[in-house]
């Protein structure tokens, strides 16, 4: 089931897709919230926004798709190493509290949960798979590495 009435299928006008490294456009509106050129990736759309993850600190927002543009990689190595997994776990949203992050993800395999698990070692605590309704899974981690998000 999905979290709101006609979001099961994620899709947006521009084209942006859960994973995807964007940049912030440089814009007035960017620049007066400070973002300008600022890059992260997109944890989950809708048809004319986009939500990113800017930072390990959980800083995430919702940004309209044409503030958007996209880029080549991410300039945090640890941003990009939890890309990487939250793309292998096939990631279309990402819940944050002070204890765990949890990616929901309509389904993936059990080796790409080996390869997320290979890829966050030494940053992940604790990684635990849980059923989320009827047609999600939730993967809930806490983090070891200190500033990351509960340090």
């Amino acid at each position: 089931m999905a979290r709101f009435p006609g979001t099961d299928k994620q899709h947006n006008s521009a084209g942006w897709q859960p994973g995807q490294v964007l940049r912030c456009r440089r814009s007035r509106a960017n620049a007066a919230r400070e973002l300008s050129d600022q890059r992260g990736f997109v944890l989950e759309v809708r048809p004319g926004h986009a939500r990113l993850l800017l930072n390990m600190r959980g800083q995430t927002l919702w940004l309209e798709s044409e503030a958007l543009l996209p880029e080549s990689d991410l300039a945090d190595p640890i941003l990009e190493r939890f890309r990487q997994a939250y793309l292998l776990l096939a990631g279309q949203r990402l819940e944050l509290d002070d204890e765990f992050w949890t990616v929901f993800s309509p389904g993936f395999s059990a080796p790409a949960l080996d390869q997320a698990r290979e890829v966050l070692s030494g940053l992940v605590g604790d990684l635990m798979l849980e059923a989320h309704g009827v047609s999600e899974f939730a993967v809930r981690m806490s983090w070891r590495h200190g500033g990351v998000a509960n340090g």
